[in-house]
């Protein structure tokens, strides 16, 4: 069962017992690079999650979890070498790890409950693969929905470096 404190002790952007409001928020690992740009100055919790929040080391998971807590959004962001598809697996297995524990909590003083999942992949050694019709893609892709997010699309996979603002 992962809680609200257990998500908050694993976050790397907090002073005291609060989640920054930081401009750039900077996940890096593989030479591989997700930015998101907080213009609307939002919490954004950035959250280790491979060695952090799931230590197990039988278990696939993805590398960061980002909670927007005002804006009910989280991302599951995997920073990859080259292997397009462990990549898939290890954000679609961490999806199905977390978000029922995640998925209609709040920070304390926000009304606005986590709703919506997203993926994200960044590689950093191959381009985007040009055959994207994988099975591991298409159940990451049902399992985003199922779980009230959007298909995973070709925007949602970057090669090198991945900025988004929002």
């Amino acid at each position: 069962m992962i809680t609200k404190d257990e998500l908050f002790k694993h976050t790397e952007n907090k002073d005291g017992n609060k989640v920054r409001i930081d401009k750039n928020i900077r996940c890096s690992e593989n030479k591989s690079e997700y930015l998101y740009v907080n213009k609307s100055k939002h919490r954004v919790a950035k959250i280790k999650v491979d060695g952090a929040l799931i230590s197990a080391t039988d278990t696939k998971k993805c590398d960061y979890l980002l909670i927007n807590w005002d804006g009910g959004v989280a991302f599951f962001i995997e920073l990859k070498g080259s292997d397009f598809n462990k990549a898939v697996e290890q954000v679609h297995t961490t999806l199905k790890q977390l978000w029922t524990h995640i998925k209609g909590m709040k920070w304390s003083d926000s009304k606005v409950k986590i709703h919506v999942p997203n993926a994200r992949i960044v590689l950093s050694k191959s381009p985007i693969p040009k055959i994207l019709n994988s099975q591991q893609r298409k159940a990451l892709s049902n399992e985003l929905v199922r779980c009230g997010g959007e298909k995973f699309k070709d925007g949602d996979i970057g090669t090198r470096k991945m900025t988004e603002t929002f």
